[in-house]
């Protein structure tokens, strides 16, 4: 990512750039999660992010979750999905805080609950030609806490990534 912005956004203050992982590689055992499903150009541009949620893993191996419209979607697993993992240049910021203040007063008071989710924002700049965001693709695993009973298989991940000498050996005194 630093590679891409130090030689992209110098050229550039409208590129950006986001990694995307396979679906099947981001899903957590222990319950649904919710992810960007990513729709890619063939020159490797994004052209939108749909917030999906519940997200699943079905016993037959299925997977499926909810769209933004409230429907019922099935993937395959091979679909590019955000993880939030985006490169901005500061030329950027200015237009997702617009965008917030937008959110904010459009709200109300009777939605609390409410999140302008970033893919959400990122596309509103790529529809306006405020954004270029190239991907980089990744066929990484990704590994977090999503649910509670993620955190035993994360905290051993990071001690093995540790041991394999992908993390200071600090950083591995503070898992137990």
């Amino acid at each position: 990512m630093a590679i891409f912005l130090e030689r992209e956004g110098q050229q550039d203050a409208t590129r950006s750039a986001m990694v995307a992982y396979p679906l099947r590689n981001t899903l957590s055992e222990h319950g649904a999660v919710s992810r960007g499903i990513c729709t890619v150009s063939t020159d490797r541009h994004l052209l939108e992010v749909e917030e999906c949620t519940g997200i699943l893993r079905g016993e037959d191996g299925s997977l499926s979750g909810i769209d933004t419209a409230g429907r019922v979607r099935r993937f395959a697993g091979d679909e590019m999905a955000s993880m939030n993992f985006w490169g901005f240049t500061p030329d950027v910021f200015p237009q997702p805080g617009r965008l917030f203040g937008d959110f904010l007063r459009n709200m109300g008071l009777d939605s609390l609950k409410s999140e302008l989710y970033i893919p959400s924002a990122v596309t509103s700049l790529i529809e306006s030609g405020a954004a270029v965001v190239s991907v980089l693709m990744s066929n990484g695993r990704w590994f977090g806490v999503t649910c509670r009973e993620d955190r035993a298989a994360v905290a051993a991940t990071i001690k093995e990534m540790s041991r394999q000498g992908l993390f200071k050996t600090l950083l591995s005194k503070d898992v137990k």
